[in-house]
């Protein structure tokens, strides 16, 4: 009886250190990775949505082109500033700097000129 209630016991101790050590692993990243540069191109003039704008984060290879509709996704994130390079056929290219990412995402809404 007594190594039935020592098993027990030590059973349930294992138990409630698993669950505990769980909650902290599934907080602590989400915080610091996985956030989000999202937006939007369009014309100036017209408001016309432009497919096929390529946007860079300087200093890295990180490259991604709007959509049919002009929406843009940059994932897999960390929190920090970054600076956009937006290029496209016939218009100016444009550089946006210090773009604040701390939380889950920031959203854009990028107007270009022709040139």
């Amino acid at each position: 009886m007594k190594k039935l209630l020592l098993l027990s016991i030590v059973l349930l101790g294992l138990n409630v250190s698993f669950a505990n050590s769980k909650t902290e692993e599934s907080v602590t990243p989400a915080s610091t990775e996985n956030l989000c540069i999202q937006g939007n191109v369009t014309d100036i003039n017209s408001g016309e949505a432009l497919a096929g704008v390529k946007i860079e984060i300087e200093g890295t290879k990180e490259v991604v082109y709007t959509d049919f509709e002009g929406n843009f996704s940059i994932v897999k994130l960390k929190a920090g500033n970054y600076d956009l390079n937006v290029s496209y056929i016939s218009y100016n290219e444009v550089a946006f700097e210090d773009i604040k990412l701390e939380n889950s995402q920031v959203s854009l809404k990028l107007k270009l000129t022709k040139s």
